[in-house]
């Protein structure tokens, strides 16, 4: 399994403090032609560590996508419903999307 490196480092935004202390992160992926993307993912942070997560697991998630730095579509967990579905796979050991 390759693992998709993130063009700018994964940053840790903060942990969150409510009932749970959150792990953070901020994507940025730059391909080619014009495309990138842009995200956050964010999960509770007793699994840093823990291997990969799965979309079960996260507490946020989004991303936009863009073509010469103009939006061109964005997505997130609350546009969530029972006739839609995401898959994700993040590895917390070594912050990175497998592929």
């Amino acid at each position: 399994m390759r693992a998709l490196p993130i063009a700018l480092a994964v940053t840790l935004a903060g942990a969150c403090v409510a009932q749970a202390t959150e792990a953070r992160f901020q994507f940025c992926w730059v391909v080619a032609n014009g495309y990138s993307m842009e995200g956050q993912i964010a999960f509770p942070s007793d699994f840093m560590g823990s291997g990969i997560l799965t979309e079960a697991s996260l507490t946020d998630f989004r991303i936009i996508g863009f073509l010469d730095c103009v939006v061109i579509g964005a997505w997130s967990m609350d546009e969530l419903t029972s006739n839609t579905s995401f898959i994700v796979r993040f590895d917390t050991d070594t912050l990175q999307f497998p592929t």
